[in-house]
């Protein structure tokens, strides 16, 4: 029989509280697997500790979770002594179960990244330098610039960001004739006379319509809820995490172009050097490469941290995709997985952490007759091999129970915890 040398490099804890766990706030972390109610008993007893400190941006496709963000207050009692903190529940289903979203997209966006929202040159992983969309581009920069003009001279109704969909809408909704007679005539000469030009071209008005409608039809119902811009809302992610807020986005459809459009307003936030949290709970990251990449790239050096909540990692990385794997868990600190539902879901952890050697020693007989010998003589010995053997199988994540692991870049051992408690 086959002695085999069990060391393997893992520890273990016998119990651990979710109230023992911290995270400092530039690093992230993942929750995966287990029951929902772990799931989200961590993710608030996390999130209450990096409220205060961070802006945090929540995206999530969980109705359940955002009920209970309430519950961080009690987490952290400390957050009600803290000035200007504000938790956004940036969405509301209504009791006929329509969405009503208070968010206010372009809200707190350059000019330059206005236009690469409606705009782009790169769409769908394609570059677009065409003769179609540099014009759209030149006749969408008079619009801002109109608003720019009109945000300088008095900023009360536009709030602290000259930039909104509700007024890009109404003033490329505008026929040429009203739009002179309106507000071109109360600009300057000198910034009216050449936009008079350019935007009385055949054509000019709804080339601009219909891109900023196409763009406003794309959000509708999901990020945003037209209301016009007298009572446009003012809310938006860049505000919310430059006062170190928290801003919970509903985005149940998971819809590519919203997204996409979020991650427009990350870029501006990561260009910025504005530090913030990004967290994820049920959202399909395949459906967009851009905010994926939020949270697969490197970003240990970059101003913001990512969280993500997931059953498994299928919302997450292409089946058996071993480059972005290994992204996500280079990317993550602190790792808590939960009793994998299956060898399948398991695998990918499993696989993860790695193998080591274990030694293995054969013992064997061999038996001969020697010449001139009536009985067969025997010789008896070991041989010493070496198999690669996972250092946790995905079996032994599948039966977890009330226990955890623990995995990330900050325990290079990983930590298998017997009991973790929500106390």
């Amino acid at each position: 029989m086959a002695h085999i040398n069990r060391i393997r490099w893992i520890g273990r804890i016998p119990r651990m509280s979710a109230q023992d766990t911290y995270i400092t706030p530039n690093q992230s972390f993942g929750i995966f697997c287990g029951h929902s109610f772990q799931r989200d008993r961590l993710l608030l007893q996390l999130l209450s500790n990096y409220c205060g400190k961070t802006g945090i941006v929540f995206l999530h496709n969980n109705p359940r979770i955002e009920q209970q963000l309430g519950n961080i207050y009690s987490l952290n009692p400390s957050l009600a002594n803290i000035p200007g903190f504000k938790m956004i529940l940036s969405s509301r289903v209504s009791d006929s179960h329509l969405m009503q979203s208070y968010y206010d997209p372009l809200y707190g966006l350059r000019q330059n990244e206005v236009l690469d929202a409606i705009a782009p040159f790169n769409h769908n992983g394609q570059y677009r330098m065409t003769s179609e969309i540099q014009n759209l581009r030149s006749i969408l920069t008079d619009y801002l610039s109109i608003i720019t003009w009109q945000f300088s001279k008095d900023s009360r109704i536009f709030g602290e960001y000259p930039f909104s969909l509700e007024l890009l809408l109404e003033l490329t909704g505008m026929p040429f004739a009203a739009l002179q007679n309106e507000v071109l005539r109360f600009l300057p000469e000198e910034i009216s006379s050449p936009i008079t030009g350019r935007l009385s071209a055949s054509g000019a008005q709804q080339t601009a319509y219909a891109a900023v409608n196409s763009f406003a039809q794309e959000v509708n119902g999901i990020l945003w809820t037209p209301r016009g811009f007298r009572d446009h809302t003012k809310t938006s992610m860049i505000p919310a995490v430059l006062r170190r807020q928290m801003i919970s986005i509903n985005i149940p459809s998971g819809q590519t172009s919203v997204l996409d459009y979020l991650s427009c307003e990350l870029q501006h936030l990561v260009n910025a050097r504005i530090p913030f949290l990004l967290v994820e709970y049920g959202i399909n990251l395949n459906s967009s490469s851009r905010l994926k990449d939020f949270f697969l790239s490197e970003h240990t050096s970059a101003p913001y941290s990512t969280g993500i909540v997931a059953e498994d990692t299928s919302s997450i990385t292409v089946s058996d995709h071993s480059a972005e794997l290994s992204a996500l868990f280079g990317q993550t600190q602190e790792m808590f997985v939960f009793s994998c539902s299956s060898t399948i879901a398991a695998r990918p952890f499993s696989d993860g952490i790695g193998s080591y050697h274990r030694r293995v020693t054969d013992h064997h007989t061999d038996r001969h007759r020697q010449p001139f010998h009536i009985f067969t003589a025997s010789v008896r010995g070991d041989v010493q091999h070496e198999i690669s053997q996972r250092i946790i199988d995905p079996e032994e994540l599948t039966t977890l129970g009330t226990g955890c692991l623990l995995y990330g870049t900050n325990h290079p051992v990983p930590v298998l915890v017997n009991d973790f408690t929500f106390e």
